[in-house]
């Protein structure tokens, strides 16, 4: 919940079915691989950007400001790294999930891009 922004927050069905799809098949004796990517993220991190920096292809970063891994600062630091940037900053009160805490604001962002 701590992820979620303070008006959007997840009701206690949604975090039941999340725990449902996380069990199963035993997902959850798997989902500590999903938390290595910290330490990918900090072996390729410059090959990456690099990547990011050189691409052809058209990206766009759509982000919730009040998400506390990466939020604004997020934002800020992408501006600063990637040319030309695309940037949808959600409402000042959306978290980590965009997509679940405002899908229809990230179905327009999704729509501004590609007919940009």
């Amino acid at each position: 919940k701590a992820l979620f922004g303070p008006y959007t927050q997840p009701s206690e069905a949604f975090l039941d079915e999340q725990w449902k799809v996380l069990n199963f098949k035993n997902g959850k004796k798997i989902a500590y691989l999903i938390g290595r990517l910290v330490f990918e993220k900090i072996r390729y991190q410059n090959r990456w950007i690099s990547a990011m920096q050189t691409t052809n292809i058209p990206l766009c970063l759509i982000n919730g400001p009040f998400d506390p891994n990466s939020g604004k600062a997020m934002s800020d630091r992408y501006s600063e790294l990637i040319p030309n940037p695309k940037i949808y900053l959600m409402a000042d009160h959306i978290g980590h999930w965009p997509f679940l805490e405002d899908s229809r604001e990230v179905l327009k962002a999704v729509g501004n891009f590609h007919s940009s």
